[in-house]
């Protein structure tokens, strides 16, 4: 089961977290998404100890990542120092409608991120061959 939350840690997001096994972190390449990082580790850190002691982190997902400027890619840099080997080899780039899945490129980055999601899982050997993701530049 999946269960989407909004981008907040209202109410909501709680019940997930203690309804959920495992966590996707979605984080925009932004100073004020890293901003919120903080909260949400700490949030993540009082369920574990209050409510749900087995809530693991699958993943960071990296997106809408400009790797023109030089901020965002100092922000990918802070997200692999704070999240380490949980963040994922796919990153969604800011120009990849990720809805709107119509050109190769989100197409690849869409099965590569699938690759990586079921590689990183210990319980499960997978047949899915990863997908390195297309450089269009």
């Amino acid at each position: 089961m999946v269960i989407d939350c909004p981008p907040t840690l209202g109410l909501l997001t709680v019940n997930a977290l203690v309804a959920a096994s495992h966590l996707l972190i979605p984080i925009q390449s932004s100073y004020f998404a890293l901003e919120g990082t903080d909260d949400l580790l700490e949030t993540i850190e009082k369920v574990r100890t209050r409510a749900n002691p087995a809530l693991r982190i699958l993943g960071v997902l990296i997106t809408m990542h400009d790797k023109r400027t030089s901020i965002a890619r100092d922000i990918r840099v802070q997200i692999h120092k704070v999240f380490g080997t949980k963040v994922f080899n796919t990153v969604i780039s800011k120009n990849v409608p990720f809805l709107l899945l119509t050109n190769s490129l989100s197409i690849i980055d869409s099965l590569s991120l699938a690759a990586s999601t079921v590689s990183t899982n210990d319980d499960r050997k997978s047949n899915l061959v990863p997908v390195m993701p297309c450089d269009p530049t």
